[in-house]
């Protein structure tokens, strides 16, 4: 929730800051999830675009297993089948920061694995088993992702625990590439910014955005990510009036280590960052947040305060990107044609829950939070062909404004907060943006419960395996077919219609087994 993000430790603050730096900017251009939604209310269907994250505490029975004994199946009711879906295990640390290096190097508690919804298949019944050689004694974990608002909407995914030498999918649905800083997915390519040309170094921002789903000849619709600092230097125990930094001239305020390269690619998505800052790029859409003390920040000695702050997003001419007719809509009902042209009427105010920017190449739905413990907030907007400065428009993308907005604060105190979210979604010829919003604020359910196979074998339903209450009541059934008199659907194990020798081994294999 965008209102529960915890405060940030002074040990924290440095790296604090690095990704309230960086992660404001990655994310306010760019986006996150699965398969494009046609439709953003589809939450739980094959064209959902929202991915699902299962950590060891919700499926506790995999604790201690392997992370490369893990895989993820779904079943089809309509052909009795199972199927792999993409999916990556990812170790988190006790921090709660992802890592590569887990101090525990088996599956825990923290440790998450990730898969998408539109990949979800059936619920499978308890006979319905993916059968490895180590089915008896090993548990599958059944995932249940279910609409908050529509419980009844559920699809599921199947969690196995096998050492066979399973077959992963082949989609890789997002790529990271260290050379060019690029993130690259089938809906969209994203790029970091460099500083300057054939400069080493970068800033932290996104400069390239490309939605390549909808078109043969995709072009790039994003100028730049900027952000806006206003500090007041103190000089010689004089506090100096307010000076502007723009994203080139933050640079070099950066700590050395500075660094964007994610901790994991994996074939789901990317990820980088911890409970204060995640970082997650998806398919379709990207997932940052970040806290700051700004009292850390102003207790620097050459800084008499924070006078200012601003982070926004800002699309390239429109008509330079074969983006044309572009539209701008908010969450307050505000509308403006992208054109470089200012607006009759201002577009301000609170700030907006969510910003969305449709033109002929796509629309990306921007989802952003951006407060302070003290200061003021407001929205920013500024569609002006005319190039500014530092404190408005700005010339460190191309010339003049684009349908910029974002979040202003003035005189920022405390703890300050970031949530960026966005998705990418078809061109639009109105306003989506509130269904992706409601999205972010209700997670979909999950649920994991751990099955056994031998729990089909339990034909008396005891949680036991035995003569008496198994064996025996199979025995008897045996060779018998549904329809018969001594037909006992429940001592047909596979429901195959006959109770056969496949029924007998299994009951038998399971001999003294107990629910653990």
């Amino acid at each position: 929730m965008l209102n529960s993000i915890p405060f940030v430790p002074a040990r924290r603050a440095r790296r604090a800051w690095l990704w309230l730096v960086s992660g404001a900017l990655l994310l306010l251009l760019l986006t996150v999830g699965g398969a494009l939604a046609s439709s953003p209310n589809a939450r739980v269907a094959p064209d959902s675009y929202e991915g699902v994250a299962v950590n060891g505490s919700q499926a506790s029975a995999l604790i201690g297993a392997d992370v490369n004994d893990l895989f993820v199946y779904v079943y089809h009711a309509a052909t009795t089948t199972w199927t792999i879906i993409p999916f990556q295990v990812d170790e988190v640390d006790a921090s709660g920061y992802y890592t590569t290096t887990d101090e525990i190097p088996t599956f825990d508690a923290n440790d998450e694995i990730a898969f998408m919804v539109a990949d979800l298949g059936d619920q499978a019944p308890a006979w319905a088993w993916l059968l490895t050689s180590d089915r008896l004694s090993l548990p599958r974990v059944e995932v249940k992702v279910a609409d908050p608002a529509n419980p009844s909407n559920a699809a599921y995914a199947y969690i196995v625990r096998s050492q066979d030498a399973l077959a992963l999918a082949p989609a890789d649905y997002v790529a990271y590439s260290s050379v060019d800083k690029t993130f690259d997915t089938p809906d969209y390519l994203a790029g970091l910014s460099p500083l300057a040309p054939g400069s080493t170094g970068w800033h932290p921002g996104l400069e390239k955005l490309r939605i390549k789903k909808y078109t043969p000849t995709p072009q790039d619709i994003l100028d730049r990510t900027h952000i806006r600092i206003g500090i007041k230097p103190r000089i010689l125990g004089f506090c100096l009036p307010t000076q502007y930094l723009c994203e080139e001239q933050l640079a070099q305020y950066l700590p050395p280590d500075f660094d964007l390269e994610p901790t994991k690619d994996g074939a789901v998505r990317i990820v980088g960052g911890g409970p204060l800052t995640p970082t997650l790029f998806y398919r379709t859409s990207l997932y940052v947040s970040s806290s700051l003390d700004l009292n850390a920040l102003a207790s620097d000695p050459n800084v008499c305060s924070i006078a200012y702050m601003r982070v926004t997003f800002d699309l390239r001419d429109p008509n330079l990107s074969a983006n044309a007719p572009a539209t701008y809509y908010d969450a307050a009902g505000s509308t403006d044609v992208i054109n470089g042209t200012p607006p009759g009427t201002a577009i301000s105010g609170a700030p907006r829950s969510w910003v969305q920017y449709s033109g002929s190449q796509g629309s990306v739905v921007v989802l952003d939070s951006l407060s302070a413990t003290g200061g003021a907030s407001a929205h920013y907007y500024r569609d002006n062909s005319t190039a500014g400065t530092c404190t408005e428009g700005s010339d460190t993308g191309s010339s003049g404004s684009y349908g910029e907005s974002g979040t202003e604060i003035t005189n920022p105190t405390g703890l300050l907060h970031i949530v960026f979210a966005g998705v990418i979604q078809p061109p639009a010829a109105g306003p989506i943006g509130a269904p992706i919003r409601s999205n972010l604020d209700n997670p979909l359910q999950k649920t994991a419960s751990a099955q056994y196979l031998c729990s089909v074998a339990d034909i008396d339903g005891n949680h036991h395996v035995d003569v008496t209450g198994d064996i025996g009541p199979t025995a008897g059934a045996w060779s018998c077919h549904s329809g018969d008199p001594c037909y006992l659907a429940a001592a047909d194990t596979n429901h195959d219609g006959e109770v056969d020798i496949d029924d007998v081994q299994l009951v038998s294999a399971c001999f003294g087994w107990a629910l653990p």
